[in-house]
């Protein structure tokens, strides 16, 4: 299922989010990249984690860069900024 589904089902029981972003087209691993490249419905998921009252850390999952390592800490900053309404 998706994260916005599982996230009212789970409510209360949720202790921390790890975040990461996953294109359905690709599949496997190599589905998985940037922050905001991918399907997940962020906006939806934020809703639901207000909703399910959590107010606790949120993790960002990114696999390493292997050329130029330092950005992807630049753009998961930028991403995670939006994806938690700061920008």
């Amino acid at each position: 299922g998706y994260p916005e589904h599982w996230i009212p089902i789970l409510g209360s029981r949720i202790k921390k989010v790890h975040i990461k972003d996953y294109k359905l087209a690709a599949g496997g691993l190599a589905g998985f990249g940037d922050l905001l490249n991918g399907d997940v419905n962020f906006p939806a998921v934020m809703t639901a984690l207000e909703k399910a009252g959590y107010d606790g850390w949120i993790t960002g999952e990114i696999f390493p860069y292997k050329y130029h390592p330092d950005a992807v800490v630049r753009n998961t900053s930028a991403a995670m900024d939006k994806i938690l309404g700061r920008s």
